[in-house]
């Protein structure tokens, strides 16, 4: 029998997190809404035209928001000997692996928010892109640099 590795889940406060890069989302989507439709209320924009607009603002925000937890869910690490794995994805599912003999360079990121949520972003570059080839978000800051860590010193053993 195969054995399966362990995925292990990004920490909670990521949760938190999405939760509030999505409503502040939310509400600048829906204030988009209805400057819009003040600025154009003398060009006679119809009023159902301003009402579906509205609910199909409020449909899409509730399914944005009420799946945060199942795309929170669904992301997911795998630190193994020899490389880093990832995975997520809702409708399309992807999975990342990186051979750590492949990784060129290795950042670790924390914008406000994450640094008031003490959380940061691993990004891995490989040989051969120009961009970022793999970017782990909702790590605790001592994973994130424990990972580092752990890559660096099999490439330089290497």
């Amino acid at each position: 029998m195969l054995d399966t590795p362990n995925y292990k889940p990004l920490h909670q406060k990521y949760f938190k997190l999405m939760l509030v890069r999505r409503t502040v989302f939310s509400i600048i989507l829906a204030a988009a809404v209805f400057v819009f439709y003040f600025i154009n209320k003398e060009k006679e924009i119809p009023d159902f035209v301003f009402l579906a607009s509205i609910i199909a603002v409020f449909l899409f925000v509730v399914l944005y928001i009420s799946l945060t937890k199942t795309i929170f869910n669904r992301k997911k690490y795998l630190v193994h000997e020899t490389y880093l794995s990832y995975k997520k994805g809702l409708l399309v599912r992807q999975m990342t692996m990186i051979p750590f003999s492949r990784i060129q360079h290795i950042e670790i990121d924390e914008g406000p928010i994450e640094r008031y949520f003490k959380l940061s972003t691993l990004s891995i570059y490989t040989a051969g892109d120009s961009g970022k080839d793999l970017k782990i978000s909702g790590l605790k800051k001592e994973k994130a640099q424990e990972i580092k860590e752990l890559i660096t010193a099999y490439i330089k053993d290497e």
